[in-house]
């Protein structure tokens, strides 16, 4: 009984012990993405965000992916352009006359 009395407070004192961190130094060594857009644009918005991020207007230039929805079977029709400066853009086609667009740009640190 002694026993499982000490493996106990043993347990609880390891389990609340405080977290050992450095100066602080590390936390930002690697690279970051970051969402920058995530929402339903029309068609006439998502032709000006091409037109200022220098992308591709018809999306047959993009990469296609076709999938079908686990709930209720329908069809998504994704699209994805990866620039050059490691900016990621995903197209989903709507239903209606609208795509929801993502825009993740992947910040790079260095030491």
């Amino acid at each position: 009984m002694k026993k499982i009395f000490l493996f106990l407070i043993g347990l609880s004192i390891i389990a609340c012990s405080h977290k050992i961190t450095t100066d602080g130094g590390e936390a930002n060594i690697g690279n970051v993405m970051i969402n920058a857009i995530n929402k339903k644009v029309s068609m006439a918005q998502f032709d000006s965000i091409c037109i200022a991020d220098t992308l591709p207007r018809n999306l047959g230039y993009w990469h296609f992916l076709d999938l079908k929805s686990y709930e209720d079977n329908k069809r998504v029709s994704l699209f994805s352009y990866v620039k050059k400066d490691g900016t990621v853009y995903r197209v989903e086609k709507t239903m209606d006359d609208s795509v929801k667009i993502t825009k993740r740009k992947i910040e790079f640190y260095e030491e």
